[in-house]
């Protein structure tokens, strides 16, 4: 892993970076960005509780829960530098009688890495854990960006586990596959400027940083976001520390699972759960071209989202959380 006094070739930081096609990408260092909110500038949501524990390798899992113990449940997964709070408007759903699970990775808010690595297999298997731990039965499972890769992992890795306990997949803002080199290359295009031939801890100094950070930010939305979800964002990537980012970054830059989500859970799939995707036109990170062939294999038409962006859950809840209601009210028990 590398730390903060690393010097890496410009060119590989900024493929790394580029793994922000899997979330805000923008955890290039340990510290907290200039000027990032040091709170979260929303309330709390009402009816949520805290669970911090022990993970069986040594790590801490914490994760957010409300609602009623046998109401369907609701597992929401945020994706790369983000939190479990990144769901606060999906929270609300406790009020329709779901059980709303949201957990931090591992890496991320308040859960810690144990002897696991941080890796899209990892997350999968700390999933299916909590599936089990929680006896979890008939679950709607809703991932986010790296969220909805660590389901499609989960399904590559525990394809009983969900025939058994899981009710429903939704996809939003999420991708089947890693990015293709063109999508990357667009991507480091964009931000080699600010890396080429520096180390990460020496963008610390660099006099445009803060508008880098801000940029990358406001990068994730789509048209006129509100400035204060912004803010929401930022803080909850904002002590994202560089070591746990880029030993996550190479299982997200290398898989594709296209055909095995259409062999285990697309149209025709034996006990396939019900299934959603969700994508923002302006997604600049999993474009709807993504979504597309994610929605293909999973049978569905994705729901394309006029003017939003990456963090569409945040800019449109109300139209995540009506594909949320469509897939449960299909999802098996």
């Amino acid at each position: 892993m590398a730390d903060d006094g690393a010097v890496l070739p410009g060119r590989l930081v900024a493929a790394i970076a580029g793994a922000a096609v899997v979330g805000v990408g923008t955890a290039l260092v340990r510290r907290r960005w200039p000027h990032a909110p040091t709170s979260n500038p929303y309330p709390d949501p009402p009816g949520i509780g805290e669970h911090v524990g022990p993970a069986a390798d040594g790590g801490v899992v914490r994760r957010l829960e409300g609602g009623p113990a046998d109401g369907r449940p609701l597992v929401l997964l945020h994706g790369i530098t983000l939190r479990s709070e990144v769901w606060r408007h999906q929270f609300g759903l406790i009020d329709e009688g779901f059980r709303v699970i949201a957990p931090d990775l591992r890496g991320h808010g308040g859960s810690t890495p144990g002897d696991r690595p941080l890796s899209l297999d990892g997350h999968a298997d700390d999933l299916a854990e909590l599936l089990v731990d929680l006896d979890l039965r008939g679950a709607v499972l809703v991932g986010h960006s790296m969220g909805g890769m660590t389901i499609a992992h989960l399904v590559e890795r525990h394809p009983d586990l969900v025939d058994e306990r899981v009710g429903g997949l939704v996809f939003v803002g999420s991708a089947g596959r890693s990015p293709t080199p063109a999508a990357l290359g667009r991507i480091v295009e964009r931000v080699d400027p600010w890396v080429q031939g520096g180390p990460i801890g020496g963008l610390l100094d660099r006099p445009g940083f803060e508008r880098l950070a801000s940029g990358f930010a406001g990068g994730a939305f789509g048209v006129d976001p509100d400035p204060l979800d912004v803010a929401f964002s930022r803080w909850t990537w904002a002590d994202q520390t560089s070591d746990h980012y880029l030993e996550q970054s190479p299982s997200l830059l290398d898989f594709d699972l296209l055909d095995l989500l259409a062999e285990r859970v697309g149209t025709g799939a034996a006990a396939c759960p019900a299934a959603g995707v969700v994508v923002g036109t302006h997604d600049r990170l999993t474009p709807p071209a993504e979504a597309e062939l994610l929605g293909r294999a999973l049978g569905v038409e994705p729901v394309v989202v006029d003017r939003a962006g990456h963090m569409v859950m945040v800019e449109r809840p109300e139209v995540v959380d009506d594909l949320i209601r469509s897939v449960a009210a299909r999802a098996r028990h």
